[in-house]
């Protein structure tokens, strides 16, 4: 009786070994998965700064130009009113 309560216990002890080695391991994968993940979504957020930034230097830009071009247009049209 008590023999076969050792043999049962040993398995278990076996058994949750097993478990505990197999889920340390999908742990370790997990965690190494993450701080990939992690970086590839810093690199991410650096792209899509960088980019806003390009886009808010072009819009600037842009609207300077704009004012150059009217300003500009506003010039050849009082001096085509002059000839």
């Amino acid at each position: 009786m008590v023999s076969r309560q050792i043999h049962e216990e040993e398995q278990e002890v076996e058994q949750l070994k097993s478990e505990i080695t197999g889920l340390s391991e999908r742990l370790a994968s997990l965690e190494t998965s993450l701080a990939r993940k992690h970086g590839t979504q810093c690199n991410y957020d650096k792209t899509i700064a960088e980019t806003e930034g390009a886009y808010n230097k072009i819009m600037q830009s842009s609207v300077t130009l704009l004012g150059v071009l009217k300003r500009e247009a506003k010039v050849l049209e009082s001096e085509h009113q002059l000839i």
